[in-house]
This record gives structure tokens, sequence and C-alpha cells, in this order.
């Protein structure tokens, strides 16, 4: 056995990097927007970019957190290094969510998702019609995904 099929987890996986924001709008109201990407310069590597936005409404537990539930739009988009394949994906996501604050500048949050989204699959040149098909799809997201928050 080679010592790469021996050592799969130490192999390094594309750089994820993430930018979330919330502003409350009122003492019940926040909106929301986030950007998440993912990039990797080897060639048979994809690249991706989320885009979210989004508004909340949120019931306050005194100084120990918040609960809140909403709504975000979302569009995503995964390109290829070796090929001109593309997956575009536009959607809508009700969410409810968690936030325990630690400190006064200092949060633990969750949520969960019902990501509704729709996928255009596009493959340039493609003589097989289902390389560039569109569908249709329902599933969870954030299931089990803690986000630190810093206060300013």
């Amino acid at each position: 056995m080679s010592p790469a099929k021996a050592t799969p987890a130490l192999k390094h996986p594309a750089t994820i990097y993430v930018v979330y924001y919330k502003r409350l709008l009122t003492d019940l109201w926040a909106a929301r927007a986030g950007i998440d990407g993912q990039y990797s310069s080897a060639k048979n590597a994809e690249k991706k970019l989320n885009l979210g936005l989004g508004v909340e409404q949120q019931l306050r537990l005194a100084e120990l957190g918040v609960l809140y539930y909403g709504v975000e739009l979302s569009f995503a988009t995964t390109r290829f290094n070796n090929r001109k394949n593309r997956v575009d994906r536009y959607g809508a996501s009700p969410l409810v969510g968690a936030t325990v604050m630690l400190h006064r500048n200092f949060s633990v949050s969750t949520e969960v998702k019902l990501d509704v989204l729709y996928t255009l699959f596009r493959e340039p040149g493609a003589f097989d019609k289902a390389a560039n098909s569109e569908e249709w799809d329902v599933s969870l997201g954030g299931v089990g995904s803690f986000l630190l928050g810093v206060h300013f």
C-alpha cells in the first residue's frame, strides 16, 4: 500500500473562508448577510462561492442570549479548475437558531435551515442532455455547526 493511500487524513482540503454579519434593525428584527468560499489551485479542484442575505425576528432571553427565526435568500456557484462545468444554485431557507452569550462581547450560535434550492448544472459542449440539467433540492442545512461571535 502506498503512503498516500495509508494517510488520507493528512491531505490538505481546500481552504474555506467565511464572513458573516448581523445588524439589529429594531429590538426584535435583524438583517443578516454572509459570504463564504472555497478555493484551491489544484488542477482537479473546484472553487465555490456562497452568498446569503436574510432577515430574522429575535426573542431576547435577558442576558442569556437570543432565540431567533427567519428566512435567508441564497446564491451559490461552483467552478472547476480542469473543465468548464459549472453548478449554480438559487434558494430560500427558513431558519431557526439560538445564540448563547458567553460574555458581553462573545457568543456561540447554532441554527438549522430548511434549504430549498433550484440547481442548474452546465457543461458547455456536452452531448449528453443530462449534463445540462436543472433540479429542485430540499435539505437540512447547518445541522451540527456552531459559530463563535464577536460583538462590537
